[in-house]
């Protein structure tokens, strides 16, 4: 695929005449079939004035065998092409329709939409979105119509939670802050859930304990406040415009930075964090699971009981154990059989994972 960094969405009309050539192959390789009629370029697509550094990302002339990519290069892959050839395929039209009523001088609208043609969410197989609007009936200008006025009653609902792409994809929460740049914001969210200030569940971020700790200490300092991040991003731009005096622009910024770090370092230290806060965030993070005490970090899920401690390490041979993998070796001190462990040499394997004295072995299928 194209470089990957990019927050382009437009291409130039050379990947356009690459991309066209090689429509038959890309179609094959994500299992779709449909005939191009938009083999032109588009505004909304193609743009060589708006391509400054590198364009969309989309596959290259250099077509890989599917079969030997790991599962998730397979997923990001073939959501590329799929993507990409969607571009060639007929448009999704549909008739929008918005009436009016007049009632004793009181106006009341109703709006709703008719396909016409499917076009490419068709090929998509996409899902009638849940808020749809609905079809009307159709009207005359003018026409009498019977209306029966009621009331219902019901409760707002909760703003929804960010998910990861909310918050710092195109057009997220980050971007629409300015608060770091594309290329940097997944790392940023990354960094936050590694270190455990958020965690994630069914893709909705959720803070934890020690990142409320982390918000209530500063909320109240510019460290605190997206706007302070904003500022900095802006006077970075503007040093990277200013080339007859980057350097000057560029000294006067970290002494700034420095001064502002050391000074926040000072403030925070003598406001501190009682025994109480510190307790209380260390135990939201412990689970009990049978006899055991079981504390999550990036790399391992570490194990306490009365017998010591250990850890049990997230990643195996090459397969990522899950939450009810550890629940089964703590509890039963083995797991089901596991499919697609891989060697040193690279040769998958399925085993049983056992729990002896602290450490975790392989048990095979057929042998004890």
């Amino acid at each position: 695929m194209s470089y990957p960094r990019t927050d382009c969405d437009l291409i130039t009309t050379n990947e356009f005449e690459y991309l066209r050539s090689n429509l038959d192959a890309y179609m094959n390789i994500c299992g779709v079939s449909f005939k191009p009629t938009n083999v032109e370029p588009r505004k909304e697509y193609v743009n060589n004035d708006k391509v400054l550094e590198h364009y969309a990302i989309i596959p290259t002339v250099s077509i890989p065998s599917v079969a030997g990519l790991s599962a998730d290069e397979q997923n990001i892959y073939l959501a590329v092409v799929r993507n990409t050839v969607l571009m060639f395929a007929e448009d999704y039209k549909y008739e929008s329709t918005v009436v009016s009523v007049d009632i004793n001088g009181m106006e009341f609208q109703a709006s709703g939409t008719v396909p016409l043609n499917y076009g490419w969410t068709k090929i998509e197989e996409l899902e009638e979105p849940e808020d749809e609007q609905p079809k009307l009936p159709p009207f005359s200008e003018g026409e009498t119509v019977l209306f029966n006025p009621n009331s219902e009653e019901g409760v707002t609902k909760e703003p929804a939670r960010l998910t990861e792409a909310k918050l710092g994809g195109k057009g997220g929460v980050m971007d629409k802050l300015n608060l770091g740049t594309p290329a940097t914001r997944s790392g940023i969210i990354k960094t936050l859930i590694d270190r455990e200030y958020i965690r994630v569940e069914k893709t909705k971020l959720y803070p934890t304990e020690k990142g409320i700790l982390l918000y209530e200490n500063t909320k109240d300092t510019l460290l605190g406040k997206p706007e302070m991040t904003q500022k900095w991003e802006e006077a970075l731009a503007k040093i990277g415009k200013d080339k007859a005096d980057c350097k000057k622009g560029q000294e006067v910024f970290l002494k700034n930075i420095r001064e502002f770090c050391g000074k926040t370092a000072e403030a925070l230290k003598c406001k501190g964090i009682s025994d109480e806060q510190a307790h209380h965030v260390k135990q939201a993070g412990e689970k009990y699971i049978g006899l055991y005490t079981v504390t999550e970090s990036p790399k391992a899920y570490n194990v306490k009981s009365a017998a010591g401690a250990f850890p049990i390490w997230k990643t195996v041979s090459g397969k990522k154990l899950t939450e009810a993998h550890v629940k089964q070796l703590l509890e039963k001190g083995r797991t089901g059989l596991i499919k697609g462990f891989k060697s040193k040499k690279g040769k998958s394997f399925d085993a049983h994972l056992v729990l002896c004295e602290g450490k975790v072995t392989f048990e095979f299928a057929n042998k004890k």
